[in-house]
């Protein structure tokens, strides 16, 4: 029997089996499995915690399989798009977390966009931008060297004679104290551009900023989305050892992408439902003068947001963290998406 027969056989199911139909087993065993279902007998626990252990295993190995075969009998170009649509958001979370000067999740996002995308040049130059600056010349140096490489700047039978691209990004300079200094050894010299083709270059950025605002705005705003929704989803649990399932179920439904995606649908929600008016305030009013409504209110919206997340499909047992999810949701949308909100949602803060 192969690994995939045994995962098969752990759901109880034939090799032919569909997504759908690895999904739909997977949730009945889990809940039928679950540990918390035996809390009174700990032998049985014990058990019920293995086999729960073995079921997930096979589920996301027989997911990654399912969608790995379908990618390839349909269409390998739909995962190699989405593939790349995924490392380039990463990397532009992390030039966003490198302008704030958030060094270590800088690193975090562009490592992340070079494992999706193992050729994306310019992670490679960024990553090694703020190495450089935190002091590890050598990592810096080879991601410098792999930025070269990818951009045909250097052979790679001939690595000593390293092309120094790094002034080609206006934004090197945010991750540096001090310029590298001219030297006449195997490195280039840096040569001084006229000042009219300095201020060519300076004109040509500046209208290719004005272009990107709203980009870069909308980048930015989600960008904190995430940053406040962590925060949120991670105080909404109730045991901290729960924040990896809850990781596993968030990644499950579709991660970061998708939750920007509820968050904004959440707020389009509650602008037809709850327009800023008379009945505004006086929704205000009630919910400051009553906590019960006050939280009713706030647990409906949530319980709608994990229905807008999971497109309605939360499983019976509902998955480890799916509380915690539409909850860091709500809370964050409101105060990136659609702040005039706030007076309905964050009344006890």
């Amino acid at each position: 029997m192969t690994d995939l027969d045994r995962y098969y056989s752990i759901l109880e199911l034939s090799p032919n089996a569909t997504k759908d139909d690895i999904k739909k087993a997977y949730r009945t065993l889990a809940k039928k499995w679950h540990p918390d279902n035996f809390i009174d007998n700990l032998r049985e626990q014990n058990l019920a915690t293995e086999k729960f252990i073995n079921i997930n295993e096979a589920y996301n190995i027989l997911i990654q399989e399912n969608q790995h075969l379908s990618s390839e009998n349909n269409s390998q170009e739909i995962k190699i798009n989405r593939e790349k649509d995924t490392s380039i958001y990463q990397y532009r979370l992390g030039v966003l977390a490198a302008e704030n000067e958030e060094w270590e999740e800088a690193i975090f996002y562009f490592t992340h966009a070079i494992k999706i995308n193992e050729n994306f040049a310019e992670a490679y130059f960024y990553r090694g931008s703020i190495l450089e600056k935190q002091g590890f010349n050598l990592r810096a140096e080879a991601d410098f060297n792999k930025f070269n490489q990818l951009k045909g700047k250097i052979n790679h039978n001939n690595s000593a004679k390293v092309a120094d691209t790094r002034r080609e990004y206006p934004f090197y300079s945010k991750f540096r104290s001090n310029p590298t200094p001219k030297t006449r050894s195997n490195r280039v010299i840096y040569q001084k551009s006229s000042s009219k083709k300095h201020f060519k270059y300076i004109f040509l950025f500046g209208f290719i900023t004005i272009l990107l605002i709203p980009f870069i705005s909308n980048f930015y705003h989600n960008f904190k989305f995430l940053q406040w929704f962590h925060k949120y989803a991670e105080e909404s649990l109730k045991e901290k050892e729960l924040s990896s399932k809850m990781q596993e179920t968030f990644n499950d439904y579709g991660g970061n992408l998708k939750s920007i995606e509820t968050a904004q649908y959440f707020c389009q929600f509650l602008q037809e439902n709850y327009p800023i008016s008379k009945d505004f305030s006086s929704i205000k009013q009630q919910l400051t003068e009553n906590e019960t409504k006050y939280l009713r209110f706030i647990s409906d919206n949530a319980s709608l947001v994990g229905e807008f997340f999971t497109n309605g499909d939360i499983p019976p047992n509902t998955p480890h963290g799916i509380e915690a999810i539409s909850w860091g949701i709500t809370f964050a949308s409101v105060k990136v998406y659609c702040p005039e909100y706030k007076p309905l949602f964050f009344i006890r803060s």
